[in-house]
């Protein structure tokens, strides 16, 4: 038999990349009811969505101080650490926590300052200035574009042999 479950190893990893690609909306635009048909127009079909997070992309750490939390709230803003939750700010010596209650909606607490290594994830603006770089075809690149590879036709990356173990290979 086969148990059901809402936890998928997959899940994450596709709401990384919708997250990025599509961002997100609010459920009184889109119900979680079903899958919407038309994602240019909310359920009503007039209203044009409010997308948040947009070309956004999650990024973990793990083992990180104390100081290194307050370094990534001032960059980045909000910050998830898996002991706590989403955590928006500190003061004094504690932690401003965003606490979601049974209703969706949230409250501010706050917890002392545990000096520990901590693991959690961010929010990073992703800017895509700069497509990736196209390896499939590497006669045309360079050695810091496209690493170099079996049988590489690249002049830089050609192997050279060793004639004589007592001369330099340029010789």
């Amino acid at each position: 038999e086969i148990g059901y479950s809402c936890y998928d190893d997959n899940l994450a990893f596709s709401s990384y990349y919708g997250l990025h690609k599509f961002g997100i909306s609010d459920s009184i635009c889109f119900p979680n009811t079903g899958i919407p048909s038309d994602i240019t127009k909310c359920a009503d079909g007039e209203t044009t969505p409010e997308i948040y997070l947009y070309n956004y992309s999650v990024g973990g750490f793990e083992y990180k101080d104390v100081q290194t939390v307050k370094e990534m709230l001032i960059r980045f803003g909000m910050v998830f650490l898996n002991n706590y939750g989403i955590i928006i700010g500190w003061e004094k010596n504690n932690w401003v926590v965003a606490e979601q209650g049974y209703d969706t909606s949230y409250t501010l607490k706050t917890y002392n300052i545990q000096n520990m290594k901590y693991g959690g994830s961010i929010f990073i603006k992703v800017a895509d200035k700069q497509p990736p770089v196209d390896c499939s075809d590497v006669s045309d690149k360079t050695k810091e574009e496209c690493q170099c590879i079996d049988n590489d036709p690249r002049d830089e990356c050609k192997q050279t042999e060793c004639k004589d173990p007592t001369t330099a290979p340029d010789e």
